[in-house]
């Protein structure tokens, strides 16, 4: 069975998401008192108090039903400090690690014992990825999408993957797939881009394939809505 990167990218976008909606300031406050851990496979028996917030004692509360799951991740998240966060996925054994800090996000998936690595700043919108086992990886340039859907009203058809689809489902939806799963604070990380690395530019490689497929077309048709 071969690393499925729409995986990984969909990791990458689902964690967009979260940023995103929980607008997270990033900015330290109350929330640095929350507790350090949650689980998604707590028992839903346990009830978490005030106290248990403040101590940072661990939990067993079941978020996931009730949805504060998603809303304790964003606090962590708003919170300043580096989080980390370890994904099981339940279709290929894969085990997925993203840490965050600062806007700034890093995944570490491990398949049949490689890794792959997604690096992702969400202020410059841009997404590197990469093999450490390689010298080569690739780096998407977000803001060019839109310049080629201008180029192409019909060009977001033939790649579903960056506007329908899985990249597309809430983060709710996606991390169904991941059914076990566990946040907490972390040690600094290194979320620099690395310089032994020569990433190719996808935004002009699939610039370069859409100018070549609109050349191809007969005199007068468009590509369509």
């Amino acid at each position: 069975m071969k690393f499925s990167f729409l995986r990984l990218f969909g990791t990458v976008f689902f964690f967009s998401a979260v940023f995103v909606l929980s607008g997270c300031s990033l900015v330290p406050g109350p929330e640095d008192q929350q507790k350090d851990v949650f689980d998604s496979n707590a028992s839903d028996d346990a009830v978490m108090t005030d106290d248990d917030i403040v101590a940072g004692a661990p939990s067993n509360v079941d978020y996931v039903e009730s949805g504060e799951a998603f809303m304790e991740f964003q606090k962590m998240l708003s919170s300043g400090k580096p989080v980390e966060c370890r994904f099981q996925s339940a279709d290929d054994n894969s085990l997925t690690i993203v840490y965050f800090k600062s806007g700034v996000y890093k995944t570490i998936s491990t398949f049949d014992g490689r890794e792959y690595v997604a690096l992702v700043d969400s202020e410059k919108k841009k997404m590197w990825s990469w093999s450490p086992s390689e010298k080569s990886g690739s780096m998407m340039d977000f803001s060019c999408l839109e310049d080629l859907q201008k180029q192409a009203p019909g060009f977001s058809e033939g790649n579903p993957g960056f506007t329908e689809g899985e990249f597309s489902e809430t983060p709710e939806k996606y991390a169904e797939s991941f059914p076990e799963y566990d946040c907490s604070f972390s040690a600094d990380v290194d979320l620099l881009v690395p310089t032994d690395i020569s990433f190719a530019d996808q935004c002009l490689l699939m610039s370069d394939d859409l100018q070549s497929s609109l050349n191809q077309l007969p005199g007068g048709v468009e590509l369509s809505q």
